[in-house]
C-alpha cells in the first residue's frame, strides 16, 4: 500500500511537471523563434516577456474611411462610430463622391448623376430618388460640421462599402491596395548610409555579395500598402494588462515566424524588436501583431545600459525585416 501511494504521488509529479514544462515551452517558443533568427548574434526578442501571460488593451483607434484603398480626407473632423453606424462631415463625402450639396434649413440634398439623396438633420429621414430608406442613423452637427452616414450615402451612389473591425476602416469602391513600388522610387542601399553604417547586414542583398537592396521610403500617410503580398493597415501604440508599452502592427501577415522591425536612428545601431507571437490577435482578414516597446536585448545589442528610457518618438525610421528579398521597407517613425 505504501509503494501505491508513492507510485501515485510520483504520477502526480510527473503529470504536473510535464504541464509545466509544456507549458514553459509554449511560452518561450517565441522567444527561442526569434533567437534563431539573430543569425549575426542579435537578440531580436526580450527574454524578460518570456514565461508570462500578458495580455493587451486593445488599443483605441481612429476610424478611416478608405475610397479605393486610399485614406480620404475628412475636412470639418474626423469620422465617428455612433449607434453602429460610421458618419463623415458631409463635405468629405462631396469631395470624394464628386457629389454635390444644397442646404434649406435642416434639409439637406445630394446629387449626383441623376441621383437624389434627401436628408433632414437631427432626424432618421433619408430619402433616395423619392423613395425613404429605413434602418438609417440620424445625421448630426458636431463642431460646426453636419456629419451623415457614409454607408447609405455611398452605397446609395452605387459604391460598394464593407465596414472592417479589425482595422476599424469603412471600405468604400475597390480594395486593390497599392504596392510599396507605386508609392515610392527605390533608393540604393549606400545612399541610405547614414541609417545603415551601424546595421548594414540588414539592407544586404541575401542574392548578391556585398550588395546593398533596394530602399523604399513611405510614411504613415501611404498606409494601407502591399509589400511583397502582405498588406501593412496601420500602426498603434496600446498598454497591456500589466502596464507595459507595447506597439501594434496591423497587417496580413500569419506566418508561423514572429514579424521583425527595427527602429533606425542616423550613425547610430538599428534597434531590434520582435513580435510576442502568443500576444498576436487574428481578425477575418487582418492580424494585429504586439511588440514591445522597450527591451533589455538592447543593452547586449546596441550596448545602451540605459535601454529601459529609450522612447519611442526618437527614432527617424523604422525598418521591416523581409526575409530572402531585394528590396526594404522603411516607413517614416509612425509612433512619433
Amino acid at each position: 500500500m505504501k509503494n501505491s501511494k508513492a507510485w501515485m504521488a510520483k504520477a502526480r509529479w510527473t503529470e504536473r511537471a510535464g504541464r509545466t514544462k509544456k507549458a514553459g515551452l509554449k511560452a518561450v517558443s517565441s522567444v527561442a523563434a526569434l533567437s534563431v533568427l539573430a543569425g549575426s548574434g542579435f537578440v531580436f526578442a526580450d527574454r524578460a516577456y518570456a514565461g508570462f501571460d500578458y495580455t493587451v488593451i486593445k488599443p483605441k483607434v481612429q476610424v478611416e474611411v478608405l475610397y479605393n484603398a486610399r485614406k480620404i480626407e475628412t475636412p470639418g473632423g474626423k469620422a465617428q462610430l455612433k449607434d453602429g453606424s460610421v458618419f463623415v462631415p458631409i463635405r468629405a463625402v462631396s469631395e470624394t463622391l464628386g457629389a454635390k450639396v444644397a442646404y434649406s434649413g435642416k434639409d439637406v440634398t445630394i446629387t449626383k448623376e441623376g441621383r437624389k439623396i434627401q436628408l433632414t438633420i437631427g432626424t432618421k429621414r433619408v430619402v433616395v430618388n423619392d423613395k425613404p430608406l429605413s434602418g438609417i442613423g440620424a445625421s448630426f452637427i458636431s463642431a460646426g460640421s453636419t456629419m451623415v452616414p457614409i454607408r447609405a450615402i455611398s452605397e446609395s451612389f452605387g459604391e460598394a462599402v464593407e465596414w472592417d473591425s479589425t482595422n476599424q476602416f469603412v471600405w468604400i469602391g475597390n480594395k486593390d491596395v497599392p504596392k510599396m513600388e507605386s508609392l515610392s522610387t527605390p533608393i540604393k542601399g549606400k545612399d541610405f548610409s547614414a541609417y545603415i553604417e551601424k546595421s548594414a547586414y540588414l539592407f544586404m542583398n541575401p542574392f548578391k555579395e556585398g550588395e546593398y537592396v533596394d530602399i523604399y521610403k513611405l510614411s504613415k500617410k501611404d498606409l494601407p500598402v502591399n509589400v511583397g503580398g502582405t498588406i501593412y493597415f496601420r500602426m498603434e501604440k496600446t498598454v497591456s494588462t500589466k502596464g507595459e508599452k507595447f506597439l501594434a502592427v496591423y497587417s496580413t501577415y500569419r506566418g508561423n515566424f514572429p514579424m521583425i522591425f527595427s527602429f533606425l536612428d542616423s550613425g547610430k545601431k538599428g534597434r531590434s524588436r520582435g513580435e510576442v507571437k502568443a500576444m498576436r490577435t487574428l481578425g477575418d482578414k487582418s492580424v494585429v501583431a504586439y511588440f514591445p516597446e522597450l527591451a533589455s536585448a538592447d543593452k547586449l545589442n546596441v550596448g545602451d545600459y540605459s535601454w529601459n528610457d529609450f522612447s519611442v518618438k526618437n527614432p527617424e525610421y523604422v525598418f521591416f525585416q523581409m526575409s530572402m528579398n531585394t528590396s526594404a521597407f522603411v516607413i517614416a517613425n509612425p509612433w512619433k
